[in-house]
């Protein structure tokens, strides 16, 4: 917890940009959905993490480089003294076969199982992807 004015200020404004990076994700993720036939949910699967993918890891980085410049921030209006060496680099990424099978659960997976509890097609997609885009930010931000 921040000792300081600067630093509990700087800390709700990062907590907010984090926040702000999470919800840009779940409008992307939402808008890739049209890359998945709801009719082949299995053939269309490959296509759509080919394009989820990056853009998770592209809102990761993002996620890191903000969190680096917080830490940095802070530990100067907390007068922490001593260098840091934290590099955030592109190749941080998400476990590939983490977020694969985290999207593939929570989005193709789980509108069959909806749809085989009997469950509307309109409402499984919708919650799917909100299942999805929970998972995408899960992976960013963490």
């Amino acid at each position: 917890m921040a000792a300081t004015d600067t630093g509990r200020r700087l800390t709700e404004a990062h907590r907010l940009a984090q926040r702000r990076l999470g919800a840009q994700l779940a409008i992307r993720m939402s808008d890739l959905w049209a890359l998945l036939d709801l009719g082949d949910l299995d053939g269309s699967a490959e296509r759509w993490l080919r394009a989820t993918t990056p853009v998770v890891n592209a809102q990761r980085y993002q996620s890191a480089l903000l969190a680096g410049e917080y830490y940095k921030r802070l530990r100067a209006a907390e007068n922490v003294r001593g260098e840091i060496t934290a590099a955030v680099t592109r190749s941080q990424r998400a476990e590939v076969a983490q977020l694969t099978t985290s999207l593939l659960v929570t989005g193709p997976n789980d509108v069959k199982r909806s749809l085989a509890r009997g469950v509307r097609l309109e409402r499984a997609v919708d919650l799917a992807k909100a299942k999805s885009a929970g998972a995408a930010v899960r992976h960013t931000l963490n």
